[in-house]
């Protein structure tokens, strides 16, 4: 990286900072006037839970979890996670008076795939890294207000077209589990930021960060279509008397409650996960969370493993194993002890 990140250098264990950046504090302040003349005569409980999300949205961005995400790419998707999927929906509670276009649910959910998706390409994800903060500013403030849009979309088609609102959820569930996935599954890190010198110091590499930054998306969106889906279920099937069109769409979405599980069992059984398991220990450069080598705190050779002292201090523990593993490669071998003072 050349230059400081907008939320400061990557910090070693125990040493995040927080971000007390004037114009963050500027346009945070700003937000929250602008949603305080939005709720302005609003019942008690909006106004709270409105608040709510302003607080949340302000911790994501000022907390240390604003620092620690330039260290861990896992935490970064944890911070743009809470505040797509918890502070939104409360900031969008602020619109719940306004009357929105028929079908908007849709475009919504469409806008914010592509903007997550944009965002988590290598090169525009690279670019908020840059010192200068301008895309750090777009990503946040395009994730921030694509978000809003949605849960305000949704929350404004379930009780009149809870199919409008079950579609947006599908759509957004299914986009967030894909893009998960692909982040899980890559065989290498798609991410020079999150480079071994930044992660090995939490006692993770570089692709077992963006592993578990990749289960980290994927199981919130698989939970975010699961919300949605029992809401819409809630509103289809409350009081005597169902919406003509509210009764066309129950049986989609049992039928999506009833194959969710199978698809489940199906993408988990014996025969998958073993080949998927084969699949990324040959892959992989240095070791796959999945595996027993990182479960049990090692990876590299058995033999070597062997030998290795059961004691010894966080570096000994940690790096030695990672340069182990990649002595085939001596040029890489001799940068990571150099990198490592082993």
């Amino acid at each position: 990286m050349n230059g400081i990140p907008f939320c400061g250098a990557p910090p070693l264990p125990s040493g995040a900072a927080w971000n007390f950046d004037p114009l963050l504090l500027a346009a945070l302040a700003a937000a929250g006037l602008g949603l305080a003349r939005e709720i302005r005569g609003a019942p008690a409980a909006r106004r709270a839970a409105v608040a709510s999300g302003w607080l949340l949205l302000g911790v994501a961005l000022v907390s240390p979890l604003c620092n620690l995400a330039v260290a861990l790419f896992s935490v970064r998707i944890a911070q743009h996670l809470l505040i797509t999927l918890v502070a939104a929906p409360l900031l969008a509670l602020a619109f719940a008076g306004r009357q929105w276009p028929r079908g908007h649910c849709l475009p919504a959910a469409a806008l914010f795939g592509a903007l997550l998706w944009f965002w988590h390409l290598p090169l525009p994800y690279v670019a908020t890294f840059a010192a200068d903060g301008i895309a750090w500013w777009w990503l946040h403030a395009t994730l921030v207000l694509s978000a809003t849009w949605l849960w305000a979309a949704i929350l404004a088609a379930l009780p009149a077209r809870p199919e409008a609102a079950a579609l947006g959820g599908l759509v957004t569930g299914v986009q967030m589990g894909v893009l998960g996935a692909l982040l899980t599954f890559a065989p290498r890190p798609l991410y020079a930021p999150h480079a071994p010198d930044v992660t090995l110091p939490w006692g993770l590499t570089p692709l077992e960060d963006q592993q578990l930054g990749g289960l980290v998306m994927w199981v919130p969106g698989g939970l975010l279509f699961a919300a949605v889906m029992v809401a819409v279920l809630a509103t289809v099937l409350r009081g005597p008397v169902l919406r003509e069109q509210a009764r066309r769409a129950v049986p989609a979405l049992l039928l999506c409650v009833v194959l969710a599980p199978a698809v489940a069992l199906a993408q988990g059984n014996d025969s998958t996960t073993a080949a998927g398991t084969d699949t990324a220990r040959r892959t992989a450069p240095v070791g796959v969370l999945t595996t027993p080598e990182v479960t049990t705190g090692s990876s590299g050779p058995a033999q070597a493993t062997a030998a290795e002292p059961a004691t010894g201090d966080w570096r000994t523990r940690v790096l030695a194993p990672v340069c182990r593993g990649l002595a085939a490669q001596p040029e890489l071998l001799a940068e990571c002890r150099a990198k490592s003072g082993l």
